[in-house]
């Protein structure tokens, strides 16, 4: 954009040492026009160019599938550009409605009830500086849309993040909005897991989850809505492991289940470490989901690969070249050929026909497309 200068000329004064009353207000209502203009050229110019920045095409150019599994690195800029864009836009195509975290669900059920109140002490409770982009925007989408296209998160990781911060608020909120009576044994085993300390809240959790199993009638019943949540919270694997895609494999399969009781076949999309959506690792989460015979989406997942080309990342240890074709293409002259810019921040594509013509691995036909993120930056929190 190209800088403009308001020059200003010298005025005449009158013989009496005074400027011209009319003449003032003119020419500063003028002023005020020519800087306001300016102003609202820049904003428009703006918000076009961040519009610009992810190819619209995407969703296009992608099979309708029941999940979506996109492989990140994280802690960089361009991962929230990407969820957010892919979210919005494959809800508008086909309908898809939920956002699965690799985070416990307790955090997402934080999440939504921030969705539902648009309360800011909910994301400040789950991290005070984040800034948490893509849950707001999802906020803004619900807002202006009908009931039927909201979007919800939802989590299916384990569960002991803080020292069993998330865990405790999320099953108190629940214990509160139910109003179950205190001779109920199921709202005295919710209060022996928010009042739990950290060394307790496993044995809990255990406990409350076996009490949802074997009374599941007067679970939800007592519950309503809240069951799913709750179940999930107390289902999920409790610490963390880097081989636990077992137990959200498992975590996926009941959500799957509750879900399609409610109506249509649920969607999803979900943003993972890019280990969790090698092609090449059948252990893995997505190709499980894919692939297993105990899926309820098999042969209904598509899998987008993210590759990194000169961008940074916190305290990950990655490489400023690095993603999903690290699984797959040995050379690195082929990564480098993505490379489709220098300098400026840059989001491509690469649809699933062209990626066959690549000298990769034969895993490579696996995948629906692969986005090629450019000269992003790192960010500090995971929320951001």
């Amino acid at each position: 954009m190209h800088m403009i200068s308001i020059s200003r000329r010298k005025r005449r004064i009158t013989a009496g040492g005074n400027y011209s009353n009319t003449s003032m207000m003119h020419r500063y209502a003028k002023n005020i026009r020519i800087v306001f203009c300016i102003a609202m050229f820049c904003i428009i110019r703006s918000y076009a160019f961040a519009q610009a920045i992810f190819p619209k095409n995407i969703a296009d150019s992608l099979p309708k599938s029941s999940v979506y599994f996109v492989g990140q690195l994280h802690y960089n800029k361009a991962n929230a550009i990407v969820e957010q864009e892919l979210l919005l836009a494959l809800n508008v195509k086909y309908g898809l409605r939920y956002d699965i975290l690799e985070f416990p669900h307790s955090v997402a059920f934080l999440l939504n009830q921030y969705l539902l109140t648009g309360q800011d002490s909910f994301l400040t409770f789950i991290h005070p500086a984040a800034r948490f982009p893509v849950v707001r925007a999802v906020k803004q989408y619900n807002d202006r849309t009908d009931s039927t296209n909201h979007i919800s998160f939802y989590g299916i990781d384990f569960e002991n993040r803080s020292d069993g911060k998330f865990t405790r608020k999320a099953v108190e909120l629940i214990s509160g909005n139910c109003r179950i009576s205190p001779a109920e044994p199921l709202q005295e085993l919710m209060t022996r897991v928010y009042e739990s300390p950290a060394a307790e809240m496993k044995g809990r959790l255990a406990n409350l989850k076996e009490y949802l199993k074997k009374n599941e009638t007067i679970s939800k019943k007592l519950l309503k809505h809240y069951y799913l949540d709750l179940y999930l919270i107390t289902n999920a694997q409790f610490d963390f492991s880097p081989n636990r895609d077992d137990a959200m494999f498992n975590n996926f399969n009941f959500l799957y289940k509750a879900l399609s009781l409610t109506g249509d076949k649920p969607g999803f999309l979900a943003s993972f470490g890019t280990g969790h959506i090698n092609p090449g690792n059948n252990k893995g989460l997505s190709m499980r989901l894919s692939e297993n015979p105990g899926s309820p989406v098999r042969n209904s997942v598509s899998i987008i690969g993210i590759q990194y080309l000169n961008c940074s990342f916190k305290n990950e240890g990655y490489k400023e070249n690095a993603g999903s074709m690290d699984f797959l293409c040995a050379k690195n002259s082929v990564r480098e050929s993505l490379k489709v810019s220098t300098g400026a921040e840059s989001i491509g594509f690469i649809t699933a026909g062209k990626l066959k013509g690549l000298n990769c691995s034969k895993n490579i036909r696996k995948m629906s497309g692969l986005i090629v993120v450019s000269n992003y930056s790192a960010v500090t929190n995971y929320g951001d």
